[in-house]
This record gives structure tokens, C-alpha cells and sequence, in this order.
């Protein structure tokens, strides 16, 4: 770092004049690259002596400054008719000794950024009070915390936007007549509505009075971290829940796909029932492949899942009372007749004339017999014969539960 010393002497009474003039300068120096800052003294024994100290990164930076535009174009401001002592006029630059703490170095060099970041932050918190704990100045941040303006609260005591306990502390540390500016403290400040702000502060001490800066502690990282594994371990549930609506909704789909080939299937069987098959014309059968031929029941009995074997109510009644029928009945050597809403008569026959009894069974049906065709009715009479095995096989053997089941 290269410091610029410059000393002068107004000869001619307007040292108030220059005073001011530095306070109201322009700030054109302020945007020049490799400026760092500027500060004005006056000797205490005599005020027309000034002292003028710049700041520079290198020494190449305030040589081109100074032998330029803008250095010129600042000197517009010096009051008009300002008169110097030349003996008093000299020129320095220094080199700044470098120090082992290189990050305060930097630090220091970038004051001006740091003044003017400190002035309007709203979290890092500055106070400058007299000796007496009057305060001087602060920044937008104890405003902004104590929900007061600085007018209201310069001049005011700090002690009393402090927590009692903390206010006698600062007290004590205020009095003490040593330095310790890398200590750390922490200071309640309570606001308007009593709620207390903490704040982890540094505290410099000096004859003319103190400063205080800190920044609030966040206390609430705990909760936070609390909240965030609160938040993770409903986050490991909504996932367990999630994989397990997954399984449960994987299965759902998977009987779903089933039962949806059920439906297709038994479509299909619907379908192809509803399709014109070829049928032979002398024995009834139906070709189910390319050189296949099935009955028309064995075929329904392979491709369907909804064929099965019954009674009506009438034909129950009327096999039921075969059932009980005297012995020569049964045997067919004295038939009974149909009765009226049965399927027809000689239900039970001797085998040789089952074909013949079956086809009596379908005579009295001629809708029947032209909606569905003659081969259709050819598989109605070899239905019959089926039940008519059946039936025999249950008289046969005396059990009156075949018939139960089977109208069932």
C-alpha cells in the first residue's frame, strides 16, 4: 500500500474556507483505479496548516492520478483567492511496512468500501457512544432493529436499549481503562415491543468514548436444524408411503391386466361363438382346425367358460317324478307321456332309442329349430342323450341328491 503526504499552509486567512471545501469535495478521486482513500488534518498549534493523505494500491497509480485530468479538474474547488506559503508546500509518498496479519492489511485498505457497507447494512449492527454512554452515531441496522429513527436515538443513553443485566455490564466494560477490541460479547437490545434481539458485538474502548459492532447470533440454528430433520424424517415416511402405494398399486395393475385377459378371453369365446363355424351336414360336427373336426359340445365344452349342464324347473319336477315312478316307468316299457311346460317326453330310455326320444324332444320346438338351424338341433338331440346318461346313471344308483345338484 502507498500513502500520498501532502502538507500546505494558507497564508491569507482562509483556512474555514478550505476546511469546508474538503468537507463538500467532489468525490472525483473516489472513482479512480487504485484509490483506497483520503483523509484531511490540520496541525493542533496552528489551524492554517493542512495535511492531505491519500491511499493508493501502488505508487503507479497515484503517479498517474496526480499527473492527470481528474487531479487538475479537483482543483476547481479551492476557494478563489487562496493564497499558500510555499515553504510550508511538500510532497511525500510512503510504503506501507507489510504486517504478519495480511487479511486486516487488506481490510484496512478497503476502509472506505467497509465504512460505506457498515453505514447502510441491516444486519451488522454499529453504535458510537461518548464516554458517558450518550450515543453519537449509528447505522440503518439499530434502526431498523429498535424500530427507531437515528434522530431519535442519538443522544440518547445506549443503556437504555439494553437488557438491564447487559446495560451493567457494558457499564463496567466501558470504565475499564484497557483494550481488548477481539473480544467478544454478547448484548441484548431490546426494541420498542420489549422482544430482545442477541447480538455477538466487539467492543472497542477508547478515551473519547466506545464503539460497539456486532451482528445478531443466530440461536434459532438450532430449531432450524430440529425443523430440517423433522422435515427429513417426514420426507424417509412420505417415501416408505410412496414405495408401498407403488407395491400396493403395481398389484392392482397387475390383477387388473388380468382380469382385463379374462375379459379379452372370454370376448374372444363370445366371439367366436357368435362366428359362423363350418358344420358338417351328416354328422353335426364343426371344424376347428385345419384338418380338425369336434362335436359341437365338445367344442362349447374347450372354448367356453359359461356352458354348463341343468334343468329347468319343469324338467326337474317331471324327471323327479320318473324318479319315483314305479319300475316298469323307468325302464321305458310303459313311458309316461310330457307333461305341459316340460322339454318333452321319453326322457329316459333305452340307449338303442336315445337318438330317436332326442329328437321327438326338439319336434315341438320349430322357432327354435329355425333361428338356430338343423345341425343345431342335430346337437340338441346329443345333448339330450348326455343328460339322459346322466339321469340314468343317477335312477341307477337310488340317490335322489344327483338330481338336486344337478338342477342346481
Amino acid at each position: 500500500m502507498t500513502l500520498a503526504f501532502s502538507r500546505f499552509k494558507v497564508a491569507n486567512g482562509l483556512e474555514e474556507a478550505v476546511r469546508d471545501a474538503f468537507f463538500h469535495r467532489p468525490h472525483l478521486v473516489d472513482t479512480v483505479s487504485g484509490f483506497l482513500g483520503l483523509e484531511a488534518f490540520t496541525e493542533t498549534d496552528d489551524s492554517a496548516v493542512f495535511y492531505l493523505l491519500t491511499r493508493w494500491t501502488d505508487i503507479e497509480s497515484f503517479r498517474k492520478w496526480h499527473s492527470g485530468p481528474l487531479h487538475t479538474l479537483g482543483h476547481r474547488h479551492i476557494p478563489k483567492g487562496l493564497k499558500l506559503d510555499a515553504s510550508f508546500t511538500t510532497l511525500r509518498t510512503l510504503e506501507r511496512i507489510a504486517a504478519s496479519e495480511q487479511d486486516e492489511d487488506s481490510a484496512r485498505d478497503s476502509a472506505s468500501l467497509i465504512a460505506k457497507f457498515v453505514s447502510g447494512s441491516t444486519s451488522v449492527h454499529w453504535i458510537r457512544s461518548s464516554p458517558d454512554g450518550q450515543i453519537e452515531s449509528l447505522n440503518a441496522a439499530v434502526e431498523r432493529t429498535l424500530n427507531r429513527s437515528r434522530d431519535e436515538l442519538e443522544g440518547t443513553p445506549i443503556w437504555d436499549i439494553l437488557t438491564e443485566p447487559d446495560a451493567a455490564t457494558l457499564r463496567r466494560l466501558a470504565g475499564q481503562s484497557g483494550r481488548a477490541p477481539g473480544e467478544h460479547y454478547l448484548f441484548n437490545v431490546a426494541g420498542q415491543d420489549g422482544s430482545p434481539v442477541t447480538l455477538q458485538c466487539h467492543l472497542d474502548v477508547q478515551p473519547d468514548g466506545f464503539l460497539l459492532i456486532g451482528e445478531p447470533v443466530l440461536e434459532h440454528d438450532a430449531a432450524l436444524q430440529e425443523q430440517l430433520l423433522g422435515l427429513n424424517n417426514q420426507l424417509s415416511v412420505l417415501l416408505r408411503e410412496n414405495e408401498r402405494k407403488a407395491k400396493a398399486l403395481r398389484k392392482a395393475n397387475e390383477e387388473l391386466e388380468k382380469a382385463l385377459q379374462n375379459l379379452e378371453q372370454a370376448h374372444w369365446h363370445l366371439r367366436k361363438i357368435q362366428e359362423t363355424l363350418p358344420i358338417c351336414m351328416t354328422c353335426g360336427k364343426v371344424k376347428t382346425g385345419e384338418s380338425r373336426w369336434d362335436t359341437v359340445v365338445d367344442y362349447l365344452r374347450n372354448n367356453s367358460l359359461f356352458l354348463s349342464h341343468g334343468f329347468c324347473p319343469a324338467c326337474f319336477e317331471e324327471q323327479l317324478r320318473l324318479f319315483e315312478a314305479p319300475r316298469d316307468v323307468r325302464d321305458g316299457t310303459n313311458q309316461p307321456t310330457a307333461q305341459d311346460g316340460s322339454c318333452g317326453g321319453d326322457s329316459l330310455v333305452a340307449p338303442a332309442d336315445r337318438r330317436r326320444s332326442g329328437r321327438r324332444l326338439f319336434d315341438p320346438s320349430p322357432d327354435w329349430v329355425s333361428r338356430y338351424g338343423e345341425r343345431a338341433r342335430q346337437f340338441g338331440i346329443e345333448d339330450a342323450g348326455f343328460h339322459q346318461d346322466f339321469l340314468a346313471a343317477a335312477v341307477d344308483s337310488g340317490k335322489t341328491e344327483s338330481f338336486a345338484e344337478y338342477s342346481r
